[in-house]
């Protein structure tokens, strides 16, 4: 995916020199829900004192607050490799802050929300018709 991972240098350019765009759809059902028990990949942030200082215990609002950091770091990563990120958030009852969130983590005109089923599957037609254009170069 990344221009300059591993792979970068064979991947840099199609075999006519043109650029290859890379696109990453990210689909969430909206709000951020933490808790300051919660297990994750790098074990429970509190406990190893990843997120507060050793004599603060983490709230709810200050783990949020966390995570949300971190998707917008990540989202601007992602942007700025030149890649695509499209935003779909799919359910009823997404806060306005999330929706707010996850726009401003899609590249410009890449967000969709969907309510139900048969809008999720019309969001994803449309990213797939907008990625698979045909481009046609003199």
């Amino acid at each position: 995916m990344s221009p300059t991972g591993i792979f970068g240098p064979e991947n840099a350019f199609t075999p006519t020199g043109g650029e290859i765009e890379r696109h990453l759809v990210f689909m969430t059902d909206g709000d951020t829900v933490t808790s300051n028990q919660g297990y994750t990949a790098h074990g429970i942030a509190w406990w190893d004192r990843r997120q507060t200082r050793s004599n603060a215990g983490p709230g709810a609002s200050l783990l949020t607050a966390v995570v949300n950091e971190r998707t917008k770091a990540l989202c601007s990563a992602i942007k700025s490799k030149n890649i695509t990120l499209w935003v779909v958030s799919f359910g009823n009852g997404v806060s306005t802050n999330a929706q707010a969130l996850l726009q401003s983590c899609a590249s410009p005109n890449r967000y969709y929300v969907a309510a139900n089923s048969a809008t999720l599957i019309s969001n994803f037609q449309q990213i797939a018709d907008e990625i698979s254009q045909l481009r046609l170069t003199k």
